[in-house]
């Protein structure tokens, strides 16, 4: 922004301003390289930052890009808008993000260090073209921004082109985000870029953006903006704070080393850098997880040792790796260092790791880690004991360290459309910000589904977290996803699977998946690369049913899933108990029950907020206050001592189902019509046909 004729003096106070807000070890890892191994040294130091809420931008805006009077500033036109009302106004990239790839899973969605407000006018008619110089007859033209033909020279197409004063703000915007995001370059698509993380820029681009930060040099407010998005996302702008490092990387003096201040001549780490911290997030206990410090020193008089300190439980280590090599510790590109992490207990863990030696000050790190727990053991339920006219008793096995329990008790009301299980996999949060990735994070979590899932006992198979969606399978193995068992023996065995799926892609992936209960294919789905809603209604449920989505072939067939659902006709659940919390008891009396009904129950446990699977499911019946003596001739039931025999004079097949005088089922069939013989040892029994019918027996 090119405001201040006296340039010189000016950026001498305002650079003393920016520096003093600089960590002084901010920009140590970049010390003495040059051209590409300066660029991913940077990229290394500001890739790793806060990544903000896209939906809070204006929220944001009203710290980096606000004037006096509640005014925004607008880099696009001279029109004045207010915080009070931005209607006029839009979220742009600077640089295009469908040069990118555009997901919202990328940090750079909402970097605030390429994210203006706009005026909308402006914003739709620059759209995604390049940055350049238009010709005389632009096409766009509001005093500020214009589009039209290119008289850049090198290209000849429509570009997108800022006022002269905002032409460095462009260029240095740019210069910043192909350098930390240099992870995406295989989805750039831009006249202005290649596929590459050096040098990224076609040479007609890039000469045209050293000369567009050349002739419009930093201004305070670039600097006064650099500082307000630093104190939100934990970043900064390289190129605002020193100019000249894009002729170190692009320019005319990229065989000459950088430095902050002049060259260093001491022994001396320059990465990491002092009080840097190593995150390990979201290890399971028992499982294990590396990290790659990038360790670099220069001048060093000998070998670099690495050691671990003031780690309570040990969970931290080197990998077997001591010893840096003094010709290994002063590789320009960094040497690739190893750190484990394996905790086997659930909490929070912290060390240091200290590099020293070689005759430099010696550099501490910090070490973070947090450990989550695996699946939460189930309880499992005995049969009711205690079974009265209106009472009944439960107990369950205890869980370890188990906070509370939460119990369900229900009966069977009339047939109802039931969502018999649902998941949106709004748990799956990590992501992966390479353009590789296709948003999917690397960490397999396929031993690990009870912590992500809405619901328990899922299983599976190369399985991994992509932003609350689902990626299955990687290029060499297949990925599968199954439910946990369903009963979906309702409604004759019908119900309806509906899912959103699509391919990944890539050029050799197969396009087509299974959908398989109980290992017996369904369907065989075609997907495309877009995300679409299937459903089909299958007719062969089970009271044990898995539902399994996997892939057809055994290599190079990934995909994503997400919003499953599962429905069936079912008998409405009525709650006497819905997700009671019973405290940490494992019996637990039940009062003031209906008399002659048949109830069902579960229960569940939870220990620090992470609730188990459903236990198995219990049923029994209260004793009837009188017997009803079936007045109709519909069923004779005469005893033997050998067992019972029913004739069912309907012309129907009819449930029946015996319990003790305890209430615990202990027998459940069908009755054809016509005679049927159920064989039962000596006692007394409550026989119950069909859903109302109540018998009581004794042998």
């Amino acid at each position: 922004m090119n405001k201040v004729k006296l340039f010189f003096v000016f950026f001498l106070l305002v650079s003393t301003e920016c520096i003093a807000q600089l960590n002084p070890s901010y920009y140590l890892s970049v010390e003495g390289l040059k051209q590409a191994n300066l660029k991913t040294a940077l990229s290394r130091r500001i890739v790793k930052h806060t990544v903000l809420s896209y939906d809070s931008l204006w929220v944001y805006f009203r710290s980096t890009d606000s004037l006096p009077d509640n005014r925004i500033w607008d880099m696009y036109s001279d029109n004045e808008y207010y915080f009070s009302d931005y209607s006029s106004l839009e979220k742009e990239h600077s640089f295009p993000k469908s040069w990118w790839g555009g997901s919202s899973y990328y940090a750079s969605y909402s970097d605030l260090h390429h994210l203006n407000p706009s005026d909308k006018g402006a914003n739709r008619a620059k759209s995604n073209y390049p940055l350049g110089v238009v010709d005389a007859s632009p096409t766009f033209d509001n005093g500020v921004s214009k589009v039209g033909n290119s008289v850049t020279t090198g290209y000849t197409g429509i570009v997108f082109e800022p006022a002269d004063e905002y032409k460095g703000d462009f260029a240095r915007a740019y210069f910043y985000v192909v350098t930390c995001y240099q992870d995406l370059a295989s989805n750039w698509v831009s006249p202005m870029l290649e596929n590459n993380t050096y040098p990224v820029f076609t040479n007609w681009a890039i000469n045209m953006l050293l000369n567009w930060s050349t002739n419009d040099p930093v201004s305070e407010r670039e600097i006064n903006r650099n500082n307000a998005v630093a104190k939100l996302q934990n970043c900064r702008n390289p190129f605002i704070d020193y100019p000249d490092l894009a002729n170190y990387i692009w320019g005319d003096k990229q065989d000459v080393a950088f430095y902050t201040e002049s060259e260093i001549t001491d022994p001396i780490i320059f990465s990491p850098w002092a009080s840097d911290t190593v995150f390990f997030d979201n290890v399971f206990e028992s499982d294990s997880c590396s990290q790659t410090l990038y360790v670099r020193g220069g001048n060093l008089t000998g070998d670099l040792t690495v050691t671990i300190s003031n780690d309570e439980n040990g969970y931290f280590s080197t990998a077997g790796q001591t010893v840096i090599t003094q010709a290994n510790g002063q590789l320009d590109g960094a040497f690739p260092f190893i750190i484990k992490y394996k905790p086997t207990a659930v909490g929070e863990d912290q060390a240091t790791l200290t590099i020293s030696g070689g005759g430099a000050t010696s550099v501490v790190v910090i070490l973070k880690g947090n450990s989550l727990s695996k699946a939460v053991e189930k309880p499992v339920l005995a049969n009711a004991t205690n079974v009265g006219t209106n009472s009944a008793t439960l107990s369950w096995t205890p869980i370890y360290k188990a906070d509370n329990y939460y119990l369900d008790v229900y009966k069977k009301g009339e047939m109802t459309n039931a969502v018999v299980l649902s998941e949106d996999f709004s748990g799956f949060t990590a992501t992966s910000y390479t353009s590789s990735a296709q948003g999917a994070h690397s960490s397999d979590i396929s031993d690990s589904l009870d912590y992500f899932m809405q619901s328990k006992e899922w299983s599976g198979e190369k399985i991994y977290q992509a932003n609350q969606i689902a990626k299955l399978g990687t290029s060499s193995a297949k990925g599968y996803l199954q439910t946990p068992a369903l009963d979906l023996s309702f409604n004759n065995g019908n119900y309806v699977v509906s899912f959103d799926a699509k391919i990944w892609t890539y050029t050799t992936e197969a396009t087509s998946i299974l959908l398989l209960c109980n290992d017996v294919q369904q369907k065989e789905i075609t997907l495309t690369t877009e995300m679409l809603n299937y459903s089909y209604d299958i007719a062969n449920g089970l009271d044990s049913a898995v539902i399994k989505f996997s892939a057809k072939n055994a290599t190079k067939n990934r995909y994503f899933l997400d919003n499953i659902s599962i429905q069936q006709q079912q008998p409405k659940k009525i709650y006497f108990y819905e997700n009671y919390n019973v405290g940490n008891a494992i019996v637990f009396d039940l009062e003031n029950l209906e008399s002659g009904v048949e109830y069902f129950c579960v229960v569940r446990g939870n220990k620090g907020g992470d609730i188990s699977a459903n236990s198995n499911i219990i049923s029994f019946m209260t004793s009837p206050n009188s017997i009803n003596e079936y007045t109709e001739d519909s069923f004779l039931v005469s005893v033997s001592k050998f067992g019972i025999e029913i004739q069912n004079k309907t012309e129907k097949n009819v449930p029946v189902k015996i319990f003790n005088t305890l209430g615990q089922e202990i027998k459940s069939t069908i009755l054809d019509s016509g005679k049927n013989f159920i064989s039962l040892p000596q006692g007394f029994y409550f026989i119950k046909i069909g859903e109302y019918r109540i018998e009581k027996i004794s042998l």
